[in-house]
């Protein structure tokens, strides 16, 4: 059926909604078999619980605990909560009824940026138009489509409008890569309309999210950096590291910042820029037994520019940024000192006031997002950081930590750029009681995927070997935080989700606090 056809009462699982179809249970729903296996010699019962690995067309592979991986039919399992089962037939229905309205797909990720190896997924994301029926009800109608194995994720235009202004990373990364195409002239209306998210925001916010990738998936390769009305700027990885760099600017190579800070003079410069090999390490270690530099500067003569281009790259002005995997570093270094201490040395080095003051301006309100003052201090290599982000809490503006005198205006806004360029500040807040509902549908929904995807013992925060007096407080404590802890709005937002947390916690408390049903659940875990 035509999912703008579709009547509300449809579109909640009522009538002919689905019900008694096969659901697509999401990765790590506990399942309870209804069939009989047999595994090599041993025999799986009907009844045994397990664990969803992996979704296929009309099977699903379910690890059990002290057997493996056995592959059963949809139709050869059930949910072990209803819970469970109530939040797989509501996405299950939103796909069903909702993917034909899919206008905007991209291939994203790994297979995207020429990062892929043979065992990665495909994935895709883009954006759904919801049909006017679907807005005009009392229920909140899906903002995101999930596919069944997870691997395609699909977001209103509603939403996806508002992470684009936010400069959501994962949003301009579906709006703006090569792969990008549209189905339908809506479609086409939010591709069109893709230039006006371009903000400033985009240089900090992607240039973070290109960072991290990097180091988290480990790239090995060439990253190749172009910068405003400046020079082009190559960096090399290995498994995610830094290791070597180079310029097209003269002043920022080897023999560029030897001269620079005054370890060799004009006329050794020009004698040895004509007798320069193209190898840095061979230069150096000639100007070393020309004794035109001490023995112990040579390693720090290769690191120093490669240092530099780093804190160059960071610059809010590198706009075209490019991947060449698999390229080697022609040569290989060891920098010596963490990344985050580089970004932090070349803006405190490289900023004037007016530039700071231009990237912080006077209404920002820093707050640190998790890493403590300390920490921070240590890893960017700056022990007065500690003292001056101590006093980021998201209340006070730039400008009156400024007036109170807690730092020095240039490393006061150097140290909120800085943190701003490494995520270690919280987006701003804007409306209190819209952040509060944020923080409880965080906490629930957090929760709550602890309740689907582990164990009773997780989902209490508790050990295996907890008592049943620690179960009952545990219990408690939760109860306590999700019944009563929570804004007025959530409650009413979260109603259905909230719900499906009673009953887990209510179960995990039954279960464990009851002599039998503890130890056959011990069993099931593999535990003795």
């Amino acid at each position: 059926m035509d999912a703008r056809l579709r009547s509300p009462l449809e579109r909640l699982g009522g009538r002919d909604s689905g019900e008694g179809r096969a659901l697509d249970l999401p990765h790590g729903t506990e399942v309870v078999t209804r069939v009989e296996r047999v595994m090599g010699e041993r025999r799986v019962a009907r009844g045994a619980i397990g664990r969803v690995m992996k979704t296929h067309e009309d099977a699903l592979d379910v690890a059990i605990v002290g057997v493996g991986t056995i592959r059963y039919g949809k139709d050869e399992v059930d949910a072990r909560r209803v819970g469970q089962a109530a939040f797989a037939r509501r996405r299950q229905l939103a796909w069903d009824a909702l993917s034909p309205t899919i206008v905007v797909e991209a291939v994203v990720g790994s297979r995207a940026w020429g990062l892929a190896h043979a065992g990665s997924d495909e994935d895709r994301r883009g954006v759904f138009a919801l049909p006017f029926a679907w807005t005009s009800g009392i229920v909140a109608p899906p903002e995101d489509l999930v596919s069944a194995d997870g691997s395609s994720t699909y977001w209103s235009v509603g939403k996806c409008v508002l992470q684009a202004l936010r400069a959501d990373p994962n949003t301009l990364e579906t709006l703006f890569v090569e792969s990008v195409t549209a189905r339908d002239p809506i479609g086409q209306m939010v591709i069109d309309a893709r230039d006006a998210f371009v903000s400033k925001e985009i240089y900090g916010t992607f240039g973070r999210y290109a960072m991290a990738q990097l180091r988290r998936e480990r790239f090995t390769g060439c990253l190749e950096v172009s910068a405003k009305d400046g020079p082009r700027r190559r960096l090399w990885w290995s498994e995610g590291q830094v290791v070597g760099g180079a310029s097209a600017s003269a002043g920022e190579s080897v023999l560029g910042r030897l001269s620079a800070r005054g370890l060799i003079d004009a006329g050794h410069l020009e004698l040895a820029g004509r007798w320069s090999s193209g190898d840095p390490r061979r230069d150096v270690e000639r100007l070393a037994q020309a004794g035109w530099i001490k023995p112990q500067e040579a390693q720090e003569a290769l690191r120093e520019p490669v240092r530099r281009i780093v804190e160059r790259v960071a610059e809010r002005e590198s706009l075209a940024w490019s991947l060449h995997p698999g390229e080697r570093a022609p040569v290989a270094i060891e920098l010596g000192v963490p990344l985050a201490a580089l970004i932090a040395g070349g803006v405190r080095g490289g900023r004037t006031r007016e530039q700071l003051r231009a990237a912080v301006p006077d209404e920002v309100r820093p707050r640190l997002s998790f890493a403590g003052p300390e920490a921070l201090a240590a890893e960017l290599r700056w022990p007065e950081a500690a003292a001056i982000a101590g006093r980021f809490d998201g209340q006070a503006r730039v400008d009156e930590l400024i007036a109170a005198a807690i730092a020095d205006e240039e490393e006061l806004r150097g140290l909120v750029h800085v943190l701003g360029l490494l995520g270690h500040l919280a987006p701003p807040v804007e409306d209190v009681a819209a952040s509060l509902v944020a923080l409880d549908r965080r906490r629930v929904r957090e929760r709550l995927r602890l309740a689907r995807e582990t164990d009773y013992f997780a989902l209490l925060g508790l050990p295996r070997d907890a008592t049943r007096a620690e179960v009952l407080r545990a219990h408690a404590d939760l109860t306590a935080t999700f019944r009563e802890a929570l804004e007025p709005a959530s409650r009413v937002e979260l109603a259905e989700e909230l719900a499906e947390l009673y009953a887990a916690l209510d179960e995990a408390r039954d279960v464990l606090t009851d002599e039998a049903l503890h130890s056959a659940y011990l069993a099931q875990l593999g535990e003795p």
